[in-house]
């Protein structure tokens, strides 16, 4: 699975960046009473054409990613990852054209959410 995830980087890298350019997908959080400001894990979300880059900066043990259909409410994908520190691609290929949610949400209570477009291309 490494090798996998440096081939598709080494990938990444020889593309032009006006290829793969992606947009950035706003996400707020809220969490509980946790600590320090610095104890909050760092998310950052890029939605490209087929894809979505998840971004987890900080480790802070398991995440749960749902992205929920905002007109229907349907979730339409759900992904639970155990080890939260790494970066992740969600394949949005096969969604129809609609506006969307995406909630993060990590297993000491933090979350975040952001909305995105997918358009007709």
């Amino acid at each position: 699975m490494k090798t996998l995830k440096k081939i598709l980087l080494c990938l990444l890298l020889l593309i032009p960046l006006n290829v793969i350019a992606g947009k950035e997908i706003t996400l707020k959080e809220t969490y509980p009473d946790i600590g320090p400001r610095t104890s909050v894990p760092s998310v950052d979300a890029t939605l490209y054409s087929d894809y979505i880059l998840l971004d987890i900066n900080r480790y802070y043990g398991s995440v749960v990613v749902e992205v929920e259909n905002e007109e229907s409410g349907e979730v339409v994908l759900s992904e639970f990852f155990v080890n939260s520190r790494d970066s992740f691609t969600f394949d949005i290929s096969d969604m129809p054209v609609g506006a969307y949610n995406i909630r993060i949400r990590f297993s000491n209570g933090v979350e975040y959410y952001g909305q995105f477009a997918i358009e007709e291309e």
